[in-house]
């Protein structure tokens, strides 16, 4: 009975460790479908600021997530290489993984905190140029769920909107450009946002595995 329980631990730990994975493929799938060199991305063009900025927005974000990934990649394939070595404890190693499982969990809960204040930014620029709310529905659809814990839910929410539209602003010149360079630093403090958690949650990440001869 007793080998019947930890065959049955041994296997469930194997189908979270499995679902975990696969879960960070669909994490990185989430962007393949919003490439703007593709052709219904090309012809909306009325709008180049907020195109750009939308662009530029979600690059970040995968870059991120790709990095994050990366790095939790590496740290599990270290501990799976020691621990077949029988130089660990395989229940200190299995609390390692849960402590990068979540340093992954908490950098996607920062990341969408990062996005979610770049939109809110963008929009209230958009206000006062303009008036109104322009249509930022796929930065939208990245507010509500955690990209690493839920991407299949901001696949669906993609899936089911239209594609964004980035109607001209109708302002004098001036404006404009004023809005224009103040896009470019919402832009930018977006990105020195996802810097800052990004490299925070990957050395924690790194830490967890270079320390785990010590711990375990």
């Amino acid at each position: 009975m007793k080998s019947v329980l930890i065959l049955f631990i041994i296997a469930l730990n194997y189908q979270l460790c499995f679902a975990s994975q696969e879960q960070r493929q669909i994490s990185l799938k989430v962007f393949e479908n919003l490439k703007f060199d593709k052709p219904e991305f090309k012809e909306l063009t009325e709008n180049y600021v907020v195109k750009n900025f939308i662009q530029n927005i979600l690059q970040s974000y995968e870059n991120v997530v790709k990095l994050t990934v990366s790095e939790e990649t590496k740290a599990l394939e270290a501990i799976k290489a020691t621990t077949k070595q029988g130089q660990t404890d395989t229940t200190c190693t299995n609390y390692l993984k849960k402590l990068i499982d979540n340093s992954v969990s908490l950098s996607g809960f920062a990341y969408r905190n990062c996005l979610s204040d770049a939109y809110e930014s963008a929009q209230g620029e958009v206000r006062k140029v303009q008036g109104t709310d322009v249509d930022l529905r796929v930065l939208r659809a990245f507010r509500s769920h955690n990209i690493f814990d839920r991407p299949a839910e901001i696949m669906i929410e993609l899936g089911i909107i239209n594609l964004p539209s980035f109607p001209i602003i109708n302002n004098p010149e001036n404006d404009f450009v004023l809005f224009e360079k103040t896009i470019t630093g919402v832009t930018e403090e977006y990105k020195k946002c996802n810097e800052h958690f990004s490299s925070f949650y990957t050395q924690q990440i790194s830490l967890i595995s270079s320390d785990m001869k010590q711990i375990c």
